[in-house]
């Protein structure tokens, strides 16, 4: 999507000797990487304020993006097509924080279901982002520890009955279940 102006920045660190002519690329895909991600956040922040729900977005976010980059699951082709399933994913899980009443026990059994499936399942490898033999146990071992440390987090606030990092908490793990599930789909095809 930023492609035109990764291709300007970097030129110009490399008319400015900042990098070599034979790093450009690397550059140019990490200068688009930020971009990418600046104009998500932007995304996130915009629509939290819009619905009025920006701790509940953010709470959402902190628990679903550890958990999406280490268990995978369906990626798609093309950057702008990746941000509009970030913007769906976002618009999904803020409407049914704002507007589903969500029971305790709907929120357990979407978060055991869900677990069960990252647990089983994690790593979802894409084609565009292979994982070697010592990636996927890595990957593993740290989709266990975040899916762990959250539940915990779940569990405490369930306790303290704070609804506020409940549902979000509950809802990233669930979302997460459901892109490893369209992970798998996609790689059968």
């Amino acid at each position: 999507m930023f492609t035109r102006f990764s291709d300007m920045v970097t030129s110009l660190f490399i008319k400015s000797s900042v990098i070599q002519e034979e790093d450009k690329d690397l550059y140019q895909y990490g200068v688009e990487q930020i971009c990418n991600i600046i104009l998500n956040i932007l995304t996130t922040f915009i629509i939290g304020a819009l619905y009025g729900m920006i701790p509940e977005i953010l709470i959402f976010m902190f628990a679903y993006i550890p958990l999406r980059i280490y268990a995978g699951g369906f990626h798609a082709k093309t950057p702008f097509r990746c941000y509009l399933c970030s913007v769906v994913i976002t618009v999904i899980a803020i409407s049914v924080m704002k507007f589903i009443e969500i029971p305790y026990f709907i929120c357990i059994i979407a978060t055991v279901a869900s677990s069960t499936v990252i647990l089983k399942a994690a790593p979802i490898e894409d084609k565009n982002k292979p994982l070697d033999s010592v990636e996927k146990i890595v990957f593993k071992k740290r989709t266990v520890l975040i899916w762990l440390a959250e539940i915990i987090l779940l569990f405490l606030f369930s306790i303290l009955k704070m609804d506020l990092f409940v549902v979000p908490i509950s809802l990233s793990i669930l979302l997460e279940g459901i892109m490893v599930i369209l992970g798998i789909i996609k790689n059968k095809q």
